[in-house]
């Protein structure tokens, strides 16, 4: 049998990988054989460039390579509205929104959802999240992400004949006493009694407004004397007579020229001397009264 023609070559394997790597030590010394003309074409080209490690790493790491546009939007993969479950009665207004967000960027939740409701004639919906209810039944309002339809938060909606009755307070507390001096202010918090309280909102007035003047439950001492501060709820439930109320006696401190002083039974009564005067002169009157 004729044998196939060969000639004596050089390893073309440890030629090329010398020239990748010139730095290592090669142990295998190149040595002749015969060596088919077929397998030496089976040698990469990219070898036979000549080309180092580090620079095939670097080609392959730059093609891999993926730069993120600091100005690019990236859509949230997750988001949340303010209410999950809302009762309304008919004619009634009510606003959802976006609360919170994941995973997005350069990316607006007041512009970038989309809101719609699974029957618009019980409750209809506008592109800000506003809602307006018209007749008794269940609807879902959701809120989809623009440009990811796939991301949606839902909020039931269960609307009533009447909007739900309020339930107020059975009873309020507040401190009983308390003793300023003029000019000071003073925070008074309220208790509330009863069960499934919907509505805590209270009125705040001053028997004397001379003495001690009250706004939001914060307190003003204005001048000496005493006056009663109540704070009333702004409605009853049924089955009470009036509204739950609270009383506090406040007892001003008032200050001239360093002195300090009350008034009981119209009567003046120095109580104390915050200046650094040592020859005081005690007036006969202070506010008109001795």
């Amino acid at each position: 049998m004729k044998r196939s023609k060969c000639s004596k070559v050089i390893f073309a394997g440890l030629i090329a990988l010398s020239s990748i790597a010139p730095g290592i030590p090669w142990n295998v010394q190149a040595q002749e054989t015969d060596v088919n003309q077929e397998e030496i074409a089976k040698i990469p080209q990219e070898l036979d460039q000549g080309k180092t490690i580090q620079e095939e790493t670097e080609e392959v790491a730059s093609k891999n390579t993926v730069t993120l546009d600091e100005n690019e939007v990236v859509y949230p993969t997750k988001i949340a509205l303010n209410a999950t479950l809302l009762n309304l009665g008919v004619n009634e207004t009510a606003a959802l929104n976006v609360v919170a967000v994941t995973g997005a960027q350069n990316w607006d939740k007041t512009t970038g959802i989309s809101w719609s409701s699974s029957d618009p004639s019980i409750v209809s919906v506008d592109a800000n999240g506003n809602l307006i209810t018209h007749q008794k039944g269940e609807a879902e309002i959701t809120a989809t992400v623009t440009g990811s339809p796939t991301i949606q938060a839902v909020c039931t909606i269960i609307v009533s004949d009447q909007k739900p009755e309020e339930i107020y307070p059975t009873g309020l507390s507040i401190s009983s006493t308390l003793t300023l001096d003029e000019g000071e202010t003073e925070k008074i918090s309220v208790g509330y009694k009863g069960s499934d309280i919907t509505n805590k909102e209270v009125v705040w007035t001053s028997s004397d407004e001379n003495v001690v003047k009250v706004e939001n439950g914060t307190l003003t001492a204005v001048g000496a004397g005493t006056a009663k501060i109540t704070v009333t709820s702004v409605g009853k439930n049924e089955g009470q007579s009036e509204p739950a109320s609270a009383t506090c006696v406040v007892s001003v401190n008032g200050l001239y020229q360093g002195l300090k002083y009350k008034i009981e039974n119209d009567q003046v009564m120095i109580i104390g001397y915050t200046g650094t005067k040592t020859d005081l002169q005690i007036p006969s009157t202070i506010q008109g009264k001795r």
